[in-house]
């Protein structure tokens, strides 16, 4: 299929595009991880798993996930990630939305060698299935948060009527539904989540035009839930998960001394982080094109001083994508985004200094095989290297720019969808552009092939909630899922 044939089935379809971002701890160094969904061909791109210390990205030979259940077009992107001691290698769970919209899950295993991911034996599950989730929306958000040693994976959705949902696992129950983190809808499609201790989770989302909700689960409370809102807060008393619509409003008694810059509810996309014992940061990329950031201290929040163009560089598009990475138990902060048609990864340290802006780089993990289907049979091309890569690295020719048809902006967890007849062109597109595994193994064509494409942010108007609003939900405990 023609080059020209392929860009403009990616306009017609125009994706927004899934980004995630998570981190795993070795014995010795803390790593981030990105992947995102490529337009051009659907598979899911992902930094080198044995990155160290720093993403490592190849455009020349990206490495793809090894997933059988094909995601949708424009699907959302959740991904977790640990240690597994026993295997001495990092693990990734992957949560996406496939062709049915239904919510997936991928369990993957690092090969070290190769940078790649293998399939686990125990496979993919199709979650929403397994825990009977009454429904799911067919552009819900993602997010998870991966309890370590206090629990299993915490996954947040929104369902047919636009509601932020809670799916959890555990070694007792399984996959099983928990019900609605709130009844009423939120004022946009975007979900982030991390978690701040043990069992406790903050997850974020749009209110309306001006604010922002957060959600904090804490076992030890009653009500488990409780909301918030910022920068107007809500009347008294704090909403729980439990509370009537009608009954959750903002408290305008008091002019709000902050405002959310540039701040497009529709169609923002938002970052959460947690900084160990100083609190939460929300961060999005504004209608400015500009990154913004809100922290909560002392019980307050307020905006952080952009530390200049160098560290937090301008972002491709209005309200474009983003993925935070936040560690617990640690300060250190990372964020992905589109600049200069480049995926920059901005780090802050565990001093609270943020350093210039970099283009992830190959160099700092092996590089796969690109004709391996997704690492089982990728060759060892170099070796890992600690150190961080200098912005020098950007102007190699095998730098982490983003493959060049994710251009058009990536999400973090978040999918805003794509109109049907798009959507059926892209899996058309797809079916003609698979070539058999032999064929494929002869060269890295298919992934060559992957380029630049204007693809705009769909923009999706806030509904009105509908039904369920008496049922009552209450959230169980938390057990350690075992890896």
């Amino acid at each position: 299929m023609s080059r020209s044939v392929i860009a403009v089935a990616c306009l017609l379809a125009r994706p927004v595009v899934g980004l995630a971002g998570w981190w795993t701890w070795s014995p010795y160094t803390l790593t981030p991880h990105f992947a995102y969904q490529d337009p051009g061909s659907g598979d899911i791109l992902h930094s080198a798993c044995n990155s160290n210390g720093s993403a490592s990205f190849s455009t020349k030979n990206p490495n793809k996930l090894p997933l059988k259940e094909q995601p949708k077009a424009a699907t959302p992107l959740a991904i977790s990630g640990w240690w597994d001691d026993e295997l001495n290698t990092p693990i990734a769970s992957v949560f996406y939305q496939n062709a049915d919209d239904g919510i997936v899950n991928a369990y993957l295993v690092c090969d070290n060698t190769t940078g790649n991911y293998k399939l686990d034996t125990d496979g993919e599950e199709v979650v929403s299935d397994s825990a009977g989730l009454p429904s799911v929306h067919e552009k819900t958000g993602l997010a998870v948060a991966e309890l370590g040693d206090s629990g299993g994976s915490r996954v947040y959705y929104h369902d047919e009527d636009g509601r932020v949902n809670l799916l959890a696992y555990d070694d007792d129950t399984d996959w099983r539904y928990d019900g609605p983190v709130s009844l009423k809808k939120p004022g946009g499609m975007a979900i982030a989540a991390v978690q701040t201790k043990g069992t406790n989770v903050s997850v974020v989302y749009p209110y309306d035009t001006k604010d922002i909700v957060v959600a904090r689960y804490n076992n030890d409370n009653k009500s488990k839930w409780r909301l918030e809102s910022f920068p107007t807060p809500f009347d008294s008393p704090a909403p729980t998960n439990a509370t009537e619509p009608s009954d959750i409003r903002l408290d305008t008694s008091t002019a709000a001394s902050l405002t959310l810059p540039s701040y497009d509810n529709s169609a923002v996309d938002l970052g959460l982080a947690n900084q160990a014992g100083k609190g939460l940061t929300v961060f999005y990329i504004g209608k400015d094109s500009q990154l913004h950031a809100m922290t909560h201290k002392n019980g307050d929040w307020a905006e952080e001083d952009s530390p200049g163009k160098k560290k937090w560089p301008q972002a491709d598009d209005a309200s474009a994508r983003l993925a935070v990475v936040s560690p617990l138990d640690s300060d250190e902060i990372w964020v992905y985004y589109m600049s200069g048609d480049k995926i920059q990864e901005l780090h802050r340290s565990e001093g609270g200094t943020w350093d210039n802006a970099q283009t992830p780089s190959s160099n700092n993990a092996t590089d796969s095989d690109s004709d391996s289907e997704g690492g089982d049979n990728a060759t060892s091309t170099g070796g890992s290297s600690g150190a961080k890569e200098t912005e020098s690295a950007a102007a190699d020719t095998d730098t982490g720019g983003m493959t060049a048809g994710a251009k058009a902006g990536v999400g973090v967890g978040v999918s805003f969808g794509v109109l049907a007849i798009a959507a059926g062109a892209f899996f058309f597109l797809r079916k003609k552009r698979q070539a058999p595994v032999d064929s494929e193994r002869k060269g890295s064509a298919e992934l060559a092939s992957y380029h630049p494409v204007e693809l705009p942010t769909e923009v999706h108007e806030p509904q009105e909630l509908s039904g369920m609003q008496n049922q009552q939900y209450e959230l169980l405990g938390d057990t350690r899922r075992t890896t």
